[in-house]
């Protein structure tokens, strides 16, 4: 979650212009600390479990905050 561009740039706007409705929302999102503090936190606390079923219920509890779905 770097790299992020200036969204008063014309060239930047441009781009936008040419995502797709999760690519554009995925933008989004990654410019709101909140979301980026709570996707880093989620990173560690999956980096210390094993537990499967424990995995699942942290990704599951984010997505679900932040309104994110993953078709099958």
């Amino acid at each position: 979650m770097t790299d992020q561009h200036e969204w008063h740039d014309a060239r930047f706007r441009e781009t936008l212009r040419t995502l797709d409705r999760p690519a554009l929302a995925q933008e989004t999102l990654r410019r709101i600390p909140a979301y980026v503090a709570g996707y880093r936190d989620l990173c560690r606390q999956l980096e210390a479990l094993t537990d499967l079923h424990r995995r699942y219920d942290l990704i599951v509890g984010f997505a679900i905050q932040w309104g994110l779905s993953f078709p099958c």
